[in-house]
């Protein structure tokens, strides 16, 4: 018979892994591990030691290497508990919030800016996968990105004069979303057509920070969300 390992044993080997011991009035009881990019496994905590964490679930030992572990729940009740926020959530808020501290600085390089905003479109990508996302911090955050991301399409395309980018930036719809380019916007014909977005698109292009600024605004939006 295995023997289960005491809560003092599970902190003593586990260094800096978070253990919580959250005891319920239900005779279910299910240990939890709950992985960095969200995943939950319950079952029976078997081991966990430096290099990994072992847990019994659905009549097998799932082994599990121990820099992908989060949080160890011990003896809690399967019933659903308070929601937190996810890993994959927290993380998309540090890209996005990477993104503004770097627009702050108008002189930022366009590789480094580039290499941001592809950054956070992994992290966007990776917490749009979770399983019941907040839905008002799943719409900021994505048009954060959004608005970041055609900032960076305006300013390659003024870096090298590639007008198929421009007309793709003009007949971008979140340009809409961005209220400090509504009165500028308003003076040029809807896209409609190529002619039409490219010079909407050039228009954009010399309107970089504004989309900075609008994308701050988003940014400080999921800020509050995931307080």
């Amino acid at each position: 018979m295995t023997t289960r390992p005491s809560l003092r044993q599970i902190l003593v080997v586990a260094g800096t892994l978070v253990i919580i011991f959250r005891p319920g009035p239900t005779p279910s009881w299910a240990d939890t591990v709950e992985l960095r990019n969200g995943q939950r496994i319950e079952g029976s905590l078997r081991e966990a030691n430096a290099t990994a964490v072992v847990i019994e679930s659905g009549g097998r030992a799932v082994v599990i290497p121990r820099e992908q572990v989060a949080v160890i729940y011990l003896d809690g009740p399967t019933v659903a508990s308070p929601a937190r926020p996810s890993v994959a959530r927290s993380d998309l808020f540090q890209a996005l919030d990477a993104l503004r501290a770097l627009t702050r600085n108008l002189a930022v390089k366009q590789e480094a800016y580039t290499r941001a905003v592809a950054d956070a479109k992994v992290a966007l990508d990776r917490y749009l996968q979770e399983p019941g996302v907040d839905p008002a911090f799943r719409a900021v955050a994505s048009d954060a990105w959004a608005l970041y991301a055609v900032a960076s399409s305006a300013w390659e395309a003024k870096a090298n004069h590639n007008a198929t980018m421009s007309i793709v930036v003009g007949q971008d719809p979140i340009l809409d979303r961005c209220p400090g380019l509504k009165r500028m916007l308003s003076r040029y014909p809807a896209p409609t057509d190529q002619g039409t977005a490219l010079r909407r698109g050039v228009a954009v292009e010399a309107e970089i920070p504004t989309l900075w600024s609008c994308a701050a605004d988003r940014v400080g939006e999921a800020e509050r969300a995931v307080r």
